[in-house]
């Protein structure tokens, strides 16, 4: 999962320039959520303002029992 994660950070920097990691959190790669549908990545901008991506993710059937 590291290379979405990677992506989504870098999507995040080109589309809001400047991020930062949420509330108390000290690393960005400590900001996201995996369902078992999504990645979600949470994180705050200069202004403060919290944002979320979603990118989808295709689990393989055993990875859903897991």
């Amino acid at each position: 999962m590291t290379s979405v994660k990677d992506k989504m950070i870098k999507r995040a920097v080109q589309e809001y320039g400047k991020i930062f990691p949420c509330g108390e959190l000290e690393k960005l790669n400590e900001c996201f959520t995996q369902t078992k549908e999504a990645m979600l990545f949470w994180f705050n901008t200069e202004d403060n303002s919290t944002h979320l991506l979603k990118e989808s993710i295709i689990t393989s059937p055993e990875e859903s029992f897991a």
